[in-house]
């Protein structure tokens, strides 16, 4: 006998859904204490080994790959919901 499968809409690709969503405070903490860790360590890194310019340059990577992540999310976070609310 077959295992039983999840499919999406008509039978395509299975569809993920989380056992419990995370809350809205559990997203702005996890967005905002992500980068801020890594700048954490990247400096305490800099500090260590006394480069001030080395700082620089990882906050400007940083902020860049910040910036790159948020301009790709926005769009497919609004094309999913676009998506969720047309089904």
């Amino acid at each position: 006998m077959d295992a039983p499968t999840d499919r999406g809409p008509a039978g395509g690709t299975p569809t993920f859904e989380p056992l419990r969503p995370a809350s809205s405070g559990r997203r702005a903490a996890v967005l905002i204490a992500g980068p801020l860790l890594w700048v954490a360590a990247l400096i305490a890194v800099a500090f260590a080994l006394k480069y001030g310019e080395v700082v620089q340059l990882a906050l400007g990577i940083v902020v860049v790959s910040f910036l790159v992540a948020i301009a790709v999310l926005i769009p497919v976070r609004a094309r999913r919901v676009r998506e969720e609310a047309d089904s």
